[in-house]
């Protein structure tokens, strides 16, 4: 399929972006070698790299044959760069793409993807610049195993996707309970897989089983 301009624009300035990102983040460990002038031995950071490239290097393939087709390519190189795709970014990508009814497979759908994502990123690096200013005297404190406010910093995920998951539940509750069979099922002979690995099989499974539901007349096309 032939790319329209506004993908190849997307993808030239993605990948310069990108290129430049990766300069910045090994240009810190770099200047700090150089300032200290230590330089560890190839054989030893190559020792320490060997487990991580191991677990990260088939998960960021994985992580981008997932996210390209959910949020579209502009959101998915702007969300590599800022980070905390599945926390932020995309439950942003998903909720607006919901709210204005669109697909991620139309230029508008990548547009509004995108701009959620950016604006996404925009007011999280702000609130987080606004806050850790703010709560760095009283946040150990609020955060405390005795503190009665520390279980909410567990759930902040949960409660996050929780929000998100209430309008497909309600519309199409028959599709969940199999899901969640199946995905508690993996987790239980599976518990040490990685998240990026783990979303990329649960949408696998929540395809399968919704298409199988849909031909034995249990749900609807909606």
């Amino acid at each position: 399929m032939e790319l329209t301009k506004f993908d190849q624009k997307t993808h030239v300035y993605g990948r310069i972006w990108t290129v430049l990102a990766l300069l910045v983040i090994l240009s810190v460990p770099t200047a700090i070698s150089i300032h200290l002038q230590v330089f560890p031995p190839i054989k030893v950071v190559l020792a320490g790299l060997a487990p991580v490239l191991m677990l990260y290097v088939p998960t960021g393939f994985v992580e981008v044959a997932l996210y390209v087709p959910m949020i579209g390519p502009g959101a998915t190189y702007l969300a590599f760069v800022t980070g905390n795709i599945n926390n932020l970014k995309m439950p942003c990508s998903i909720a607006t793409l919901s709210t204005n009814k669109v697909s991620i497979q139309s230029e508008e759908g990548e547009v509004l993807s995108t701009l959620a994502v950016g604006a996404s990123s925009i007011v999280t690096m702000f609130i987080i610049a606004v806050f850790v200013l703010l709560f760095t005297p009283v946040l150990p404190y609020i955060t405390a195993v005795g503190s009665p406010f520390a279980p909410a910093f567990t759930q902040v995920v949960p409660a996050l996707f929780g929000a998100l998951m209430v309008p497909y539940l309600r519309d199409q509750w028959k599709l969940f309970p199999i899901r969640l069979l199946l995905l508690c099922l993996l987790l239980l002979f599976f518990g040490r897989i990685q998240i990026g690995v783990l979303i990329f099989i649960g949408v696998a499974l929540a395809l399968l089983s919704t298409h199988l539901l849909y031909k034995t007349g249990v749900v609807e096309a909606a």
